[in-house]
């Protein structure tokens, strides 16, 4: 069932033509080897340097398909302790290399973490510990800063490749949409988070549509309208005039400001005649990766999730 659209947005969508027809460019693909999508948390520990201040000591967890949460309970599991015990700042999937710390047990030293890799070995699926120090605090969910990416971009054409110039550095402006993977596997009817990042991700649209005079580019993912303004300027004047608006009890931003690294193309060894491209950026907490790279080469996006 089409989702209605709040103060005529409806109307205008109409007029644009929604939906869109299918473009003959191809589509960048996103995470099509697990390698390509690379993802560091970024959190600065609060370390002790004894372990008599201590309560817990950090380790510092990389992976490779698994879940965060299949994680933990296999660390769990080795150190013969409740999956509760371990503490962590976020979650992260199993569709990429990623790396976060963990609290653990004041009971886990360099040895165990040691022992725990040759227990596991590199793999298809793999985990990887290393030892971090002492502190005084569990992590838990929210402590985190952001995150830092390293991602592979196949499958461009030699015109994206031009207009993105790389080796070079540029700031990008990014309309700070819920991407479509946290609508993937909700209920129909959606549940109360899902629910509310709908109605966000509604009021930027009106927010853009408005900005761009309907100028926009526009595509669905997971049953999700996004709108896209063709220029910066009207993100720059987002940004001035409602930095942030309104969400749940609290203030979410509009735009995000990314500082993004272009590395220099080459031919992509999956897709005859095209190329590949690394991107390296940061984000803050909440930003999905997917919408900033989205945003930097087009609407349409090829998402390849691993299982």
């Amino acid at each position: 069932m089409e989702r209605p659209y709040a103060d005529g947005l409806g109307d205008r969508l109409r007029a644009l033509a929604w939906p869109p027809v299918p473009t003959a460019m191809p589509a960048p693909v996103l995470k099509e080897r697990r390698p390509d999508f690379q993802v560091c948390e970024s959190l600065v520990l609060p370390l002790v340097t004894t372990p008599a201040e201590a309560r817990c000591a950090y380790v510092l967890l990389t992976k490779q398909g698994f879940s965060t949460r299949q994680a933990v309970h296999e660390i769990a599991g080795f150190l013969n302790t409740e999956p509760a015990r371990i503490g962590q700042a976020c979650s992260k999937k199993d569709d990429g290399i990623t790396q976060q710390h963990l609290s653990v047990p004041l009971e886990c030293t360099p040895k165990t973490a040691e022992a725990f890799n040759l227990k596991h070995p590199p793999a298809s699926n793999w985990l990887h510990l290393a030892w971090q120090g002492w502190g005084m605090r569990k992590l838990s969910v929210g402590m985190t800063h952001g995150n830092d990416f390293r991602v592979n971009v196949r499958n461009l054409s030699a015109e994206t490749v031009h207009q993105l110039r790389g080796p070079r550095t540029i700031i990008h402006y990014t309309l700070n949409y819920f991407d479509a993977q946290f609508f993937a596997g909700a209920p129909p009817g959606g549940t109360s988070a899902t629910r509310d990042a709908a109605s966000w991700n509604e009021q930027l649209r009106a927010m853009v549509h408005d900005l761009t005079d309907g100028d926009v580019a526009h595509t669905s993912r997971a049953s999700e309208l996004y709108l896209f303004a063709h220029e910066t300027a009207p993100l720059l004047q987002l940004l001035s005039r409602t930095p942030q608006a309104p969400f749940q009890a609290g203030q979410r931003s509009t735009v995000t400001q990314t500082q993004m690294h272009i590395g220099a193309p080459t031919p992509d060894d999956s897709h005859p005649r095209a190329f590949q491209c690394e991107l390296s950026f940061s984000l803050p907490h909440g930003v999905y990766a997917s919408s900033v790279l989205a945003q930097l080469l087009g609407p349409v996006l090829d998402y390849h999730h691993l299982h």
